[in-house]
């Protein structure tokens, strides 16, 4: 609905503009601008019965049994679909909790010989730059 009021906007704003920077008498500016807010007019009520009868074809097109009953089981699927995703992604994400879990309490286990490693470098650096302080 936005952008065919942005489009009359537009194109009122540029008829205006058009007209006001046209090099003509008041009296002939007045009389276009009359003869053009007529058309335009015209052009809003032919647009607004279009868009009407667009409106009660498409109102039409969707009352019809036979796409209401598409649209109804269409929607019944969805939510069976739904209920059965959320079951499983429920079990999914359990699961690689479960893993993750296991996963960090691993890299725990096999880390700890690194750290006491790391710890024992840094130890042995540190008295060498102590030694070589004094």
């Amino acid at each position: 609905m936005k952008k065919p009021l942005r489009f009359l906007t537009s194109v009122l704003a540029g008829i205006t503009l058009g007209m006001l920077f046209a090099p003509k008498k008041g009296s002939e500016l007045r009389r276009e601008l009359s003869r053009s807010s007529d058309k335009l007019g015209t052009f809003g009520k032919e647009l607004l019965a279009a868009s009407k009868d667009a409106s009660d074809e498409v109102q039409k097109f969707f009352s019809r049994k036979e796409v209401r009953s598409l649209i109804d089981s269409g929607n019944a699927e969805l939510s069976d679909f739904l209920k059965i995703a959320k079951k499983h992604g429920s079990e999914l994400s359990e699961r690689a909790r479960t893993e993750l879990e296991s996963l960090v309490e691993n890299i725990e286990k096999r880390s700890k010989p690194l750290q006491k490693a790391v710890k024992k470098k840094i130890e042995s650096v540190r008295k060498t730059i102590q030694k070589h302080m004094q």
